[in-house]
């Protein structure tokens, strides 16, 4: 028996790691620049969020999210909004970067 040669459209489709993933996250389009997980800065700062209970800062969610998803702060806040209350939930926040992760993050 011959194994079957896999045409070019039926191969997976690996994304070069130099290119933005696009993705939508919560009604979010977003283009991640995955090379950011390359970065010592950027997993320092991932590693403080992690750590912010233990004495880190609390406030570096902020530009996180920035260099995460190249967003303001207010286009995630108005996207991730609450109708009802008007606010952005920081619980709700907190699952919007777990997708985002999940989506981005290199897979080891």
């Amino acid at each position: 028996m011959t194994a079957r040669k896999q045409t070019e459209d039926h191969k997976p489709k690996v994304q070069p790691p130099d290119k933005p993933r696009h993705m939508n996250v919560m009604g979010l389009e977003l283009d991640v620049d995955v090379s950011r997980f390359d970065d010592l800065e950027f997993v320092e700062s991932l590693w403080n969020l992690q750590h912010a209970n233990e004495g880190g800062d609390p406030f570096a969610i902020v530009p996180f999210l920035r260099d995460l998803t190249g967003l303001s702060v207010h286009e995630i806040s108005q996207a991730l909004k609450d109708p009802q209350t008007g606010r952005t939930s920081m619980e709700t926040v907190e699952k919007f970067v777990e997708q985002v992760l999940q989506e981005a993050a290199p897979k080891s």
